[in-house]
C-alpha cells in the first residue's frame, strides 16, 4: 500500500508542480541515457558509492550513462547495472549521491522523468526533495526551482 501511495504522489507531483516540457515526437525511449544540462552544457558522472554524483564534460563513458527502472534512476557505470542509484537526501536542498539502490530507507529513491526519449528536455523530479538542477555553486543538487534553466535536462544517447 505504501508503494502504491507513493507512486501516486510521485506521479501527481511530476505532471502537475514540476511543469515538464512537452518532448518532440520520438519513435520510442532509450533504455540507457545521459543526463545532459541545459544551461551548464554538462553531463552527470557517477563516482562511486556514497560519493557525490557531479557534472563534467559529456563523454562516451559508462559513469555517465544512466537507466531508468521504475522511481529509481540507475548508473550503468558500477560494474553491476542495477546496483548503484541517484539519491537525494529526504529535504530540500542537499546534494545528490550515488547509493545502493536496494537500500531505499537510507535515502529518498523516487524520481519523476516524463520521456526519456533522444534529445527530449524536462526537469527530473522527486517528490519529497525537489527537482534535481545545478546551482550557481555547480554541484549537482536537488531542491527549489531556480531562475533560468539550471533546472532543466537534455537526454542524449
Amino acid at each position: 500500500m505504501r508503494i502504491t501511495r507513493l507512486a501516486a504522489v510521485t506521479a501527481t507531483f511530476a505532471t502537475a508542480a514540476l511543469g515538464f516540457t512537452a518532448p518532440q515526437a520520438h519513435a520510442g525511449t532509450m533504455l540507457e541515457f545521459r543526463i545532459k544540462n541545459v544551461t551548464t552544457g554538462k553531463c552527470l558522472q557517477w563516482n562511486g558509492y556514497n560519493k557525490p554524483v557531479t557534472q563534467v564534460k559529456c563523454k562516451v563513458t559508462m559513469k555517465q550513462y544512466w537507466g531508468k527502472a521504475g522511481y529509481m534512476i540507475q548508473s550503468m557505470g558500477t560494474g553491476l547495472v542495477g546496483e548503484g542509484c541517484l539519491t537525494a537526501p529526504t529535504k530540500h536542498e542537499g546534494q545528490v549521491y550515488g547509493r545502493v539502490c536496494s537500500n531505499q530507507k537510507r535515502k529518498y529513491i523516487g524520481w519523476s522523468i516524463l520521456s526519456t526519449a533522444p534529445n527530449a528536455k524536462g526537469v527530473i523530479g522527486s517528490a519529497s526533495p525537489g527537482y534535481l538542477k545545478v546551482p550557481a555553486s555547480n554541484k549537482v543538487v536537488v531542491g527549489k526551482r531556480v531562475s533560468g534553466n539550471r533546472d532543466l535536462w537534455k537526454f542524449i544517447n
